[in-house]
C-alpha cells in the first residue's frame, strides 16, 4: 500500500490526503447520526406506550371498579390497543390476580 502511495504524482498524494480523511470523517458522522435516530426512536417509542399504559390503566379503573359495565369497557380498552403495531399484547388483572374477562 505504501509503495502504491509512494509511486503517485504529489498531485495524486495531496487529492489522497484531502479525500480519505473527508470519507472517514463522513462515514463516523453518518454512524452517529444513525445511532442518534436509533434511540431517539426508542426514547419516543417508549413515552409514547408509557402515556397510552397510564391512560389505558386509568380508563380500566373504573372497569375493574364496576363489574356490572366492567367487560364491555375493558374490552373496548384493550381493543384500542389491538390497533397499535407497537402492543404485542395485554391484559387486565383483578385485585386477585386473575385475568378480568
Amino acid at each position: 500500500m505504501i509503495k502504491c502511495v509512494g509511486n503517485l504524482s504529489i498531485k495524486r498524494k495531496l487529492l489522497l490526503t484531502l479525500i480519505f480523511p473527508s470519507v472517514i470523517s463522513l462515514l463516523f458522522a453518518s454512524l452517529f447520526l444513525i445511532l442518534l435516530e436509533i434511540t431517539e426512536f426508542q426514547k419516543n417509542t417508549r413515552d409514547d406506550l408509557s402515556t397510552l399504559a397510564t391512560i389505558i390503566g386509568n380508563r380500566s379503573t373504573a372497569a375493574l371498579s364496576f363489574p356490572d359495565f366492567g367487560v364491555e369497557t375493558a374490552n373496548e380498552n384493550l381493543g384500542v390497543l389491538n390497533t397499535l403495531p407497537e402492543v404485542q399484547s395485554a391484559c387486565l388483572y383483578d385485585a386477585h390476580g386473575a385475568v378480568f374477562c
